[in-house]
């Protein structure tokens, strides 16, 4: 534990000019088959106005009769070219994989996917920033010719902690 904290410490300590990679866990709701808690955490580095992000992210909670379980890992280009008062407005677009699975067992199979979206990072503290997003997936094709997706076009709308270090 102790070291932890060390660890924690010592980077806080480094100042904001020098740091320029981040994490971010966003938890929230998306669309599948009706509303549904779904978690992303995403590991960036932005050390000027763009930068990249690499995100996983699923559904929580299991399958059922109602809801599919769903969950993609894609690659995105943030861009967040200004800094108002507290506010950082940024724009969001990627590509990846995605996958649903449903109660009887079948899914989709791995399906390429592209999201765009957008938020606004708040400042809460130097490291600390409270995170809006939303983002909309464009589903592709099943690459096997499996079953389809519940939804061609989730969305997610996600309120989390950004973290830089």
């Amino acid at each position: 534990m102790t070291r932890i904290v060390v660890i924690v410490a010592l980077i806080l300590a480094v100042p904001g000019s020098a740091r320029a990679a981040d994490v971010a866990v966003l938890p929230g709701l998306m669309t599948l088959n009706g509303p549904r808690p779904a978690i992303g955490v995403a590991i960036g580095h932005a050390p000027s106005v763009a930068g990249f992000e690499i995100e996983y992210l699923g559904t929580v909670g299991g399958k059922s009769a109602e809801h599919s379980r769903a969950v993609g890992i894609f690659g995105n280009l943030i861009v967040q070219p200004v800094v108002i008062g507290n506010l950082q407005p940024f724009a969001i677009v990627g590509f990846g994989l995605w996958g649903e699975t449903f109660a009887d067992g079948g899914g989709t199979g791995e399906m390429g996917a592209k999201d765009i979206g957008g938020g606004v990072k708040v400042l809460l503290t130097e490291h600390l920033r409270l995170r809006l997003d939303y983002r909309l997936f464009l589903l592709g094709d099943a690459v096997d010719g499996s079953r389809l997706p519940s939804t061609r076009r989730p969305q997610r709308i996600s309120v989390g902690l950004h973290v830089a270090f």
